[in-house]
C-alpha cells in the first residue's frame, strides 16, 4: 500500500472512530438511562455502524430522543432526531393501517376477498381465489411462498407497480390457507394496491392523507426519490469484506414492494406514530384508529412458530408481531433494506416505547439497542444469542470481462453460443443470455450478471455493478436441452423446484 493510500485509510479510519463522540441532543437525564450512550457507543462500535438515532417512550411521553455518529461519514454530518432513515418493513404497520382505517370509513372490509376490490386478480388456482382474505395477506398466511414474489420485484423489478396483479396467477402455493405463517413483501404491495383502487389515489397520497399529515410526521415519506433530496436525510452503509469498514451503499426502489417497506423517517416523527398505538387509537385526545383495529392488529392473528405451542411463542397480527418477553407483552416489528436496519417495539401493559433507526445494511445493531434498553427499563436479562455481533458485507465486484471458464471434469454438452437467446416466463418476464468476446452474460431487469460455469449445465451469477445491497450471488442457470439437443429453456432457481423460463428465439 503506497503513502496516500495509507494516509487515506487512515483519515476514514479515525472518522470511524470518532463516531461514538458524536451523540446529539443530550437531554435531563433519566434514571434507567444512566450510562446509554456509553453503552450504545460501544455497540456502534462492535457492529461497525456509521449512524442511529434512538426514542424511548413513557407513559405515552417522549421521554428521551438521540442521535449518534453520522447521517454523512465522508463529511461527518451527526445524526439528530430529525435525521432520516429508511425504516423498512416497518412500513408494513402504516399500509395496514391505511386499511384499518378505510375498513372504518366503510370503503373495504378486511375479511373480504382481495378480488372484491380488484376484479383481474386471480391466483395460482380457484381454491386460493376462494379462499384468501385480505386479512390473510396482512398476517402472512396465504400460503403463498416469499422467495418467488421477492424475486419477481427484484430482479424482474418494473416501475409499473400494476405487474403485480397478472403475475400472481403464476406463482405456485407452499402450503394452504391459513396452514403457516410466510412472511411476503410482495403481497403487501398487493394490499397497497388496493388502498389506491378504493380511493383512486396513490399509495404515498393515502399515508400523506390519512396518516402523515394529521400525525404532523412532517419528515416522512413514502418513497426514497423525495425523502434522498431531504437535507436531513441519512446515507445508507454497509461493511466491507475485507477490513469491516462502512462503505456507502445505493438505496433500493422497487415500486412492486413499495407498500411492504418503502417508508423514511425520523425517529421523532416515529414517536408520533408509535404514541398512537401506545394510546391505544388516540391522538391528540381525538380517535385516529379504533380500539377494534389496534386489538385485531397487535393480536394473535397467525402463529409464527412453528414449533409446539409455547408461553414464549411469536405471533403476527397486521403489520406487527407480539410475543412474551421474559413474561411481558412485547409489541414489534424491525425493518432492513438496502443500508438501513430499524426496529420499533412497545411493551402496553408497562408502557415503554422503544425506536431505533440505524443507517447501516442488515446489521443486529438496532436489536442490540432495543434490548438494552428493555433490560434497563423492565429489569430483565435478555439473551443476546451465541453466535456473536452480525452484518452484511458489500457485495463484491470481480472484472465483468473475467471469462467464463468451463469446468473441464464437467463440461456442458453444447457451445456457449448456443445458450444465447431471450428466455420468457409469463409471471416473470424476460432473462436475456449474450456471449461477448469470452464471457456469458445474464441481462435481467435489475441488473446484468456475468455467468461463471459450475458444472454440465449450471452457471452461477456474479454482479457488474454496484446495486442495492438486497440479494448476494445465490441464482443459478440450468439450462435445459430438449430432445432435438437444442436449448429450450433456463430453469432459475427462484422457487422451490425452480421455475423454467422458455427460450422464445
Amino acid at each position: 500500500m503506497n503513502l496516500k493510500s495509507s494516509l487515506q485509510l487512515l483519515s476514514i479510519l479515525l472518522v470511524y472512530i470518532g463516531i461514538s463522540c458524536q451523540a446529539q441532543e443530550h437531554q435531563v437525564e433519566v434514571t434507567e438511562l444512566k450510562g446509554f450512550e456509553k453503552e450504545v457507543d460501544s455497540i456502534m462500535q462492535v457492529y461497525h455502524t456509521v449512524g442511529a438515532s434512538i426514542a424511548v417512550l413513557k407513559d405515552g411521553e417522549v421521554l428521551y430522543t438521540q442521535g449518534f455518529g453520522y447521517k454523512d461519514l465522508s463529511k461527518k454530518d451527526p445524526v439528530d432526531a430529525n435525521t432520516i432513515f429508511g425504516i423498512g418493513s416497518c412500513t408494513k404497520a402504516f399500509t395496514a393501517a391505511l386499511m384499518g382505517i378505510f375498513e372504518q370509513k366503510g370503503l373495504l372490509d378486511l375479511e373480504e376477498k382481495p378480488n372484491a376490490y380488484i376484479p383481474e386478480l386471480a391466483f395460482y388456482n380457484s381454491e386460493m381465489d376462494a379462499q384468501i382474505k385480505i386479512s390473510d395477506i396482512l398476517s402472512h398466511r396465504t400460503g403463498i411462498p416469499n422467495l418467488p414474489t421477492e424475486s419477481s420485484a427484484v430482479f424482474f423489478r418494473s416501475d409499473d407497480k400494476k405487474v403485480i396483479i397478472p403475475r400472481l396467477k403464476y406463482i405456485a402455493p407452499q402450503t394452504g390457507v391459513g396452514e403457516r405463517w410466510i412472511y411476503n413483501n410482495y403481497l403487501y404491495a398487493l394490499a397497497g394496491r388496493i388502498t389506491e383502487r378504493v380511493t383512486k389515489k396513490s399509495w404515498q397520497e393515502n399515508l400523506s392523507e390519512y396518516i402523515f399529515r394529521p400525525l404532523e410526521m412532517n419528515a416522512t415519506y413514502g418513497n426514497v426519490v423525495p425523502a434522498s433530496n431531504d437535507p436531513n436525510f441519512a446515507l445508507g452503509y454497509g461493511v466491507s469484506r475485507n477490513d469491516t469498514i462502512p462503505m456507502q451503499v445505493l438505496p433500493e426502489n422497487f415500486p412492486t414492494r413499495d407498500a411492504g417497506g418503502n417508508i423514511y423517517s425520523s425517529v421523532l416523527d416515529m414517536t408520533r406514530w408509535l404514541q398512537v398505538w401506545m394510546n391505544n387509537g388516540v391522538h391528540n385526545n381525538q380517535p385516529f384508529l379504533s380500539p377494534t383495529y389496534i386489538k385485531q392488529a397487535t393480536g394473535n392473528q397467525q402463529l409464527i412458530d412453528t414449533d409446539s405451542l409455547t408461553l414464549e411463542s411469536r405471533y403476527y397480527g397486521f403489520g406487527w408481531m407480539n410475543s412474551k418477553q421474559e413474561g411481558y407483552r412485547k409489541i414489534e416489528h424491525s425493518g432492513g433494506i438496502s443500508g438501513y436496519t430499524s426496529n420499533v417495539a412497545y411493551y402496553p401493559e408497562e408502557q415503554l416505547g422503544i425506536i431505533v433507526l440505524t443507517n447501516q445494511n442488515t446489521a443486529g445493531t438496532a436489536y442490540a439497542i432495543t434490548d438494552r434498553i428493555s433490560e434497563r427499563f423492565l429489569n430483565i436479562d435478555i439473551e443476546t444469542g451465541s453466535n456473536g455481533p452480525y452484518f452484511s458485507t458489500v457485495i463484491g465486484l470481480e472484472d465483468s470481462k473475467t471469462p467464463t471458464i468451463i469446468n473441464t471434469t464437467d463440461p456442458p454438452p453444447y457451445e456457449l453460443g448456443a445458450l444465447v437467446g431471450t428466455y420468457h416466463h409469463p409471471g416473470f418476464g424476460d432473462i436475456i443470455i449474450h456471449f461477448e468476446e469470452k464471457t456469458l452474460y445474464a441481462t435481467l431487469p435489475f441488473t446484468t450478471f456475468r455467468l461463471s460455469h459450475e458444472a454440465g449445465n449450471v452457471f452461477q451469477d456474479h454482479f457488474t455493478e454496484r446495486k442495492s445491497q438486497v440479494v448476494g450471488n445465490f441464482l443459478n442457470f440450468t439450462f435445459q436441452v430438449n430432445e432435438t439437443n437444442t436449448i429450450s429453456g433456463v430453469l432459475l432457481n427462484i422457487a422451490s423446484g425452480g421455475i423454467v423460463f422458455e427460450k422464445v428465439n
